[in-house]
């Protein structure tokens, strides 16, 4: 369950994704600065969505967030006879509910 929770750092990845995105802006500082508005995320994805690989862009996020939760469904699913509440499930009494394998013997 730790992996899980340092998953959600993933967070980080868009902050890096969002300056690389502003740094392209000319004197964004300046501009944000006289204008008081915020140069954040919300400018960040009106930028990608309004670029020519919009698409593209939606797609990986797409992509990122299903294998995201995929993830933590299967580690949610692989953990879940590891509490100590097998008597609710018979499901768990199985050996196979305890400890994941393919197969593969030996």
């Amino acid at each position: 369950l730790g992996a899980l929770w340092c998953s959600f750092r993933c967070y980080l990845l868009w902050r890096v994704w969002r300056d690389h995105i502003l740094m392209n802006l000319p004197r964004r500082h300046t501009v944000s600065t006289f204008s008081e508005v915020n140069m954040g995320s919300s400018l960040a994805v009106k930028i990608l969505l309004n670029s020519a690989h919009a698409a593209t862009h939606i797609l990986l996020v797409w992509l990122f967030l299903i294998l995201l939760c995929a993830y933590w469904w299967r580690a949610v699913e692989a953990t879940a006879c590891q509490f100590g509440q097998q008597t609710l499930d018979t499901r768990c009494e199985d050996d196979n509910a305890l400890s994941w394998n393919l197969g593969v013997v030996g």
